[in-house]
């Protein structure tokens, strides 16, 4: 089986969707009967906007894989000058000053009005530029994917085209080297494009036009993936058109040699770690700052990991938390799962719409921690998840709510009674191997079809 995969999110950018996509690809090449992988995706740069560079991240790929990285377009140099949150860096949520990466910043008129201009300029960017983006702001890519898909179609005769979106214009150019090829399409969906939270908070008439363009695209795919059950349903309500055989369900997972590999490490503290990415507007910790303040100030530390953005620095120093919240930035994956796994309680924050399951989750069920999950709206499948596993609780978004679970999770923590209260044992169906055959499967099936 030869294999052409288009996808802006590779390694070493960081993130869960890379992740992704190097276990399966990975566990592609150990396939018997695989001759060749080629993946386009693009030449990635430490000084994006929005994306981080892992530098422990894979960079060499076995012989049956070749990475094609191009030029992703001129729009990031745009974006970074308009959403570019530290002069220091550049980089959204990321501090050259290692006091500022724990949070103790000093809040100043400079400072203030800083945020204040780049929260004007994400007004903007949200309210007027993003709409004109179809399908999303990577489509400047698009000519530069277009001319290398062409070029290996005219080398190599494949046997499926698998795109990988978010970002969507990765589906715009598989469509297209689908079609020009004549070669069976699956498409991959990390989160859904047209339907959910985010689609929501588009404009009427930029819904309309996502819809018609997705309708099309998603006529000529053969198989049509999702990380949830929820949002495999989701497709099919909206485009019943679509043969539910067609949208199959690939969820997330873990590593289990991540957690195995490390011993954990007890603290004096209650140690909370939360793991990603907050979505302004969207999943924002604001309700869960303030609960912290029912917790003992002395006995408790948050830490933040990821790409966070710089607003809730100040938020936390006005509620007199910055010695207690510590804003880490990104980390390599491995140092993420230490943290994971030396936490007393995994934090979440849900997706309200009852499509998605961040996929930090699964990584949390790896390390065999209790997880508190923040819902957002009673359709949340993170908290039927939970349950169904016996892996933590589901707290609604107030701060009264809030406040009683931390203070009863602290109670178990301090009594030494927190792990007897959950399933903590390893979950070998939530594997990354698990989902991954379940991918070539799928790739398999689709391939099958087209011979």
């Amino acid at each position: 089986m030869r294999v052409l995969l288009i996808s802006y999110l590779f390694p070493p950018i960081g993130g869960m969707s890379p992740l992704r996509l190097s276990k399966f690809v990975c566990h592609l090449a150990r396939s018997a009967n695989l001759e060749r992988v080629d993946v386009v995706t693009v030449k990635p740069t430490s000084a994006h906007p929005v994306y981080w560079i892992d530098r422990e991240a894979a960079d060499t790929w076995p012989d049956v894989v070749k990475v094609w990285r191009t030029y992703p377009g001129p729009g990031w140099a745009f974006g970074k000058a308009l959403l570019a949150a530290d002069q220091s860096t550049g980089k959204v949520g990321r501090a050259a000053d290692p006091e500022a990466q724990m949070g103790k910043v000093r809040i100043d008129v400079h400072r203030r009005l800083q945020l204040a201009i780049r929260k004007a300029r994400y007004g903007a960017y949200r309210g007027l530029l993003k709409p004109l983006a179809v399908p999303d702001t990577r489509v400047d890519w698009l000519p530069w994917a277009l001319h290398r898909g062409r070029r290996l179609l005219r080398e190599t005769k494949y046997d499926i085209v698998w795109s990988f979106g978010f970002p969507f214009t990765s589906h715009l150019v598989g469509y297209a080297l689908s079609y020009v090829g004549r070669i069976p399409w699956v498409v991959e969906y990390g989160d859904p494009w047209t339907f959910g939270p985010e689609a929501d908070s588009a404009p009427r008439w930029r819904r309309v036009v996502d819809r018609h363009l997705e309708s099309a695209l998603l006529r000529r795919a053969t198989r049509v993936v999702t990380c949830t059950e929820e949002a495999r349903i989701g497709f099919l309500d909206t485009y019943p058109e679509i043969q539910p055989m067609v949208v199959r369900t690939v969820p997330h997972g873990y590593d289990p040699e991540e957690y195995l590999g490390t011993q954990r490490v007890e603290s004096d503290r209650f140690r909370i770690v939360h793991t990603g990415t907050f979505y302004r507007g969207i999943r924002e910790p604001h309700t869960f700052f303030r609960a912290l303040r029912e917790l003992p100030r002395d006995q408790f530390e948050v830490s933040l990991i990821g790409n966070v953005g710089p607003e809730y620095r100040p938020y936390v120093q006005n509620l007199g938390l910055h010695d207690h919240v510590r804003f880490l930035g990104p980390l390599p994956h491995r140092e993420i799962a230490q943290h994971q796994k030396d936490a007393s309680v995994l934090l979440s924050l849900g997706w309200s719409g009852g499509y998605q399951i961040p996929a930090k989750v699964y990584e949390y069920v790896g390390a065999c921690r209790p997880i508190l999950n923040v819902q957002f709206d009673n359709r949340d499948p993170t908290a039927n998840l939970l349950t169904s596993l016996s892996r933590g609780v589901s707290v609604e978004n107030t701060e009264v709510a809030l406040r009683a679970y931390l203070r009863w999770l602290f109670g178990l923590w301090r009594s030494r009674e927190l792990d007897a209260k959950f399933d903590l044992r390893p979950l070998d169906s939530m594997t990354w191997e698990a989902s991954a055959e379940r991918m070539a499967d799928l790739l398999r099936e689709a391939a099958e079809l087209g011979a």
